[in-house]
């Protein structure tokens, strides 16, 4: 594909992408990719690009849906091995590929993973997750909670009891 320079502008369903929809609530919607192919001064196969979706992932809160939306801008070295890797500057992405095939999916699927925020979850406002925790939080306060035995107060009392000759 980087014999010569080409590119490559194209709408991906999100269905297709599958390492991507193991993570999603849906797999409706699409991927927006443009893809630039061509051989560097070094005469490594890159491609630079960018990729864009909005994609419905479950908030780690609330457990509600939310959709979040994705774009990266990326610079990849093709490579072929672990070694040509290590030698890669690093303004360079590497991506490992075999037998001259190039899948192009699993390419975008690697860049939309990498760009997915650690924790997604609802803006505070709009996350019921809060409200919910509020309503399993025990209802006792410090001061209702004066005058009550705490709960290690029988071992004290059989400590004291043990000690007394």
């Amino acid at each position: 594909m980087c014999a010569q320079t080409a590119e490559i502008n194209g709408i991906i369903p999100v269905a297709m992408l599958e390492r991507l929809c193991e993570i999603l609530v849906d797999d409706s919607g699409s991927v927006n990719a443009q893809l630039r192919f061509y051989r560097d001064e070094n005469h490594r196969r890159i491609v630079a690009g960018s990729v864009s979706t909005d994609i419905r992932v479950e908030c780690q809160r609330c457990l509600g849906s939310l959709q979040i939306p994705l774009h990266d801008d990326f610079l990849i070295a093709l490579i072929e091995s672990d070694e040509q890797a290590r030698q890669l500057p690093k303004t360079l992405e590497p991506f490992i590929f075999s037998e001259g095939l190039l899948d192009i999916r699993a390419m975008l699927t690697e860049q939309l993973l990498l760009c997915m925020p650690l924790v997604a979850h609802h803006a505070e406002n709009d996350c019921t997750g809060p409200a919910r925790l509020e309503e399993l939080a025990p209802t006792s306060s410090p001061e209702t909670m004066q005058g009550r035995a705490g709960p290690f107060e029988n071992l004290r009392s059989l400590l004291e009891q043990k000690d007394k000759p």
